[in-house]
């Protein structure tokens, strides 16, 4: 969003004074276009789907159709989905149940997750102030940003979007075909990286080694690479 950087930059890379009514228009506009292009599909249900994201990431990590509407289905949200996905709106993360190459051969198609295409416009859909998100350090909803910032991050980086899950048990926010194969990746907002997912993940697949990006340093210790959040296009 060159208007957002640009005023960034201008107030010195202080958050604190960045002038969110820019994002806010930003979304103000994506809102107008859907309704403008919309054509065929019904654009009321696509501003639903989009305007219950926040809703979507806080609650749970799989997308719910209920969420966007009590009683709501596959039928009826469906083709509001996926026109949001072709306009490069919304980011889909597809649950593979085989973590092993090809990890297309293994997914399932019904089971997702969705990312906002930007992280500014989730904060300015989520009516969250820098401040709140800068101060408050134990506000649950940092950890649903941090981890959208890395879905748009990696798909600018070519990397595709899967997660995984053993029900209640265990789920990897992703996992990444990388050259030395499929790595598990944990996302953390801060510096508290205990995690008993990937823990069990490990221990039943035997990856080369995982990832977690996190506020921490980089480094390596018990087979997992730490990466800060900064450098998750480095991976």
């Amino acid at each position: 969003m060159p208007a957002a950087v640009k005023n960034f930059a201008e107030n010195g890379k202080d958050l604190m004074r960045f002038n969110a009514g820019i994002t806010a228009d930003i979304l103000t506009g994506y809102l107008a276009d859907m309704t403008k292009y919309s054509e065929n599909v019904n654009s009321v249900k696509i501003h639903a789907v989009y305007r219950s994201m926040p809703a979507q990431l806080a609650k749970q990590k799989r997308f719910m159709y209920k969420t966007v509407e009590q009683g709501g289905n596959k039928e009826k949200f469906q083709q509001a989905i996926e026109w949001l996905l072709q306009a490069n709106m919304l980011l889909p993360c597809i649950l593979a149940e085989i973590p092993q190459p090809p990890l297309a051969a293994y997914l399932t198609e019904s089971m997702f997750k969705l990312y906002l295409s930007d992280v500014g416009l989730l904060v300015s859909l989520s009516r969250l102030k820098f401040g709140e998100i800068m101060n408050n350090t134990e506000m649950m909803y940092r950890g649903f940003l941090t981890e959208n910032f890395v879905a748009q991050t990696f798909v600018a980086h070519n990397i595709n979007l899967n997660y995984w899950s053993s029900g209640n048990r265990a789920e990897i926010d992703f996992l990444a075909e990388l050259q030395d194969g499929i790595i598990p990746v944990e996302v953390k907002a801060a510096e508290n990286v205990r995690s008993h997912s990937l823990g069990v993940y490990m221990e039943k697949y035997k990856p080369p080694y995982a990832i977690r990006l996190s506020s921490k340093n980089f480094g390596f210790a018990n087979n997992i690479k730490s990466v800060p959040l900064y450098a998750a296009h480095c991976i």
